[in-house]
Order: structure tokens, then sequence, then C-alpha cells
């Protein structure tokens, strides 16, 4: 669910005294810096710190950041969002909210633990909590290549701050095609993408944006690294064997930009990067210039 329009202003002590009132209510409430993955905590005189110890998705007891993370959607669309969640069988009604203070953006998260077990009356628990995870799944993963799709993209992560975007694009993809026909070419990207999510970290985010084009998104990576893992990763490609097509080699052409901006920002400056690729093809380009929001 989506509540969009204004949202609240505050400043600390108007916060402290909001948290106070909503703990009456909710089992947990916390404010989530949603760009960084971790919760915010408060000191004995108020102020606000990063937990540099846990990220806010391992309430959940998960190793990644939640598919359906309902705090990046509010911080991108700066409202209101909700969803449940699930720790083994026992189920979640989660609110994230945006709000501002003193001026510095945060996203204010409310979980209560579900007591009226009639929501799930019609399913069964076990069914419902399954159909919640199954309607996650399914909203978010492409079905060919099974990496986040161009929804995941508008949803979840393209309002977010991150350290690098990579656009790559399978070189002669329409020959493949023509030559061998879809099915091969639906085993290319497959396979492309198996190679892909092989050579990045987990907490990377992997999506396919279109055809035969994917992005990918490094929440933290050194300047001086980027190239060598794009590079990588070209290489892993070209050397990737489809076993039922042994005669055709597939290549990349990869645009990388780095800095710290949106991944929409980042994205526009790797989409140059990547033309230049494709000049050659089967190459890697990195732009020279940190991007910012303020340049592109």
């Amino acid at each position: 669910m989506n509540t969009l329009g204004k949202y609240l202003k505050l400043t600390q002590e108007e916060l402290n005294n909001l948290v106070t009132d909503l703990r009456k209510v909710f089992d947990i409430v916390r404010l989530v810096d949603v760009s960084l993955q971790r919760t915010v905590i408060f000191d004995e005189s108020g102020g606000r710190h990063v937990d540099e110890h846990r990220n806010c998705f391992e309430i959940w007891n998960k190793k990644g950041r939640c598919q359906n993370c309902i705090s990046a959607r509010a911080f991108a669309q700066k409202g209101k969002f909700s969803k449940f969640e699930f720790i083994g069988n026992e189920i979640y009604y989660v609110i994230s909210q945006y709000i501002e203070v003193d001026g510095s953006p945060y996203l204010l998260e409310m979980v209560e633990k579900n007591k009226d077990y009639t929501i799930t009356g019609a399913f069964g628990k076990e069914n419902f909590i399954e159909k919640i995870k199954g309607y996650a799944n399914e909203l978010y993963t492409d079905s060919l290549t099974h990496t986040n799709n161009r929804r995941y993209y508008d949803d979840q992560i393209k309002a977010l701050p991150m350290a690098a975007v990579a656009m790559i694009d399978v070189d002669r993809f329409k020959s493949i095609n023509d030559t061998y026909g879809h099915v091969c070419g639906d085993k290319a990207l497959q396979g492309v993408a198996k190679v892909i999510e092989s050579n990045v970290r987990q907490s990377d985010n992997l999506i396919r944006y279109g055809g035969d084009e994917f992005l990918l998104a490094f929440p933290t990576m050194k300047r001086e690294y980027l190239y060598a893992v794009l590079e990588k990763i070209r290489r892993a490609v070209e050397s990737y064997v489809l076993k039922e097509y042994p005669g055709l080699h597939i290549t990349l052409s990869i645009g990388g930009a780095h800095g710290h901006a949106s991944v929409e920002k980042l994205m526009r400056v790797a989409d140059k990067a990547l033309y230049q690729a494709k000049i050659k093809r089967n190459k890697t380009t990195v732009n020279t210039e940190e991007v910012t929001e303020e340049k592109e």
C-alpha cells in the first residue's frame, strides 16, 4: 500500500516525542538510513548515529537487502508504504514513512506483530506466508534470467545512492537470435546472467534492464577496483561456452561510472561509457570523472 503526499518535517525533539508515542502502539519503531541500509540509533542526549554493526534487513534474518524494500520505495517517492514480513512462521505488519529530521531524510519504520489471525483464515497461516513471499518474488524477478527485473529498478533502487553502476550489453545479440534461433538467445542471456552473478557480491544488484541489456549497481566500490571487476566479468563471459551451442562466441560491451549519486544519475553516465565501448565491442570503458548529484 502507498500513501503519497506531504511528509513530516520534524526537529530532533519532535522526533523523540513521536517515537515515544509510537512505541505505545507498535512492537518496534526505528529510524533507517536506506542509502546505507543501516538503522539509526539514539544516544542519551538524543543524538543520531548510524549503527555500523547492524544492517536494517537483519531484523528479518536476511543476509541481503529485502527484495521488496518498502523503505527504498518510500525514500524514492517521499511517501508511505506498508507490507507483511516474516520471521519463521510469525507474521509482521511493517509501515515505512519518509520523514525529514532537521533537514536530513530518514525512513521511520513501524513494526507490529500480527495477532489477528483472521487475516490468514482464507489461506491458512503457512499458505498465506508463501503467497506473500511468492508475490514479491514474482513482482521483481525476471522470469527468464531470474535476476531482478526493470520494475525492481523503478521501485527499489532507482533513487538510491550507490558507489558505482555498470551498463552491460550483449554484443550482436540480434545476430545470435537470427543465426541460432531464439531458444539459443534465451540460453545465452541466462548464461550471461549466471556468469555475472558468479563474479559479484551478494550485496550487488544485477538487473535485466531490458532485452539484452543488464544494469549492475554496487552499493560499495572503490574507484580503483571498478574497472578490474567489470573487466573480470567481460573476460569470464568471453570464455563462457554454451554446451548446446559450442560454436557460439558471446561477448559483452560494458560501460561503468563511479561516484556518489543515485543509480539513475550514475546510469546515465555509465550509458555514455557503454556507447564508447560498443564502438569496438567486447570492451570495458569506465567514465574518468567522479559522478555526483550536481554533475553528470
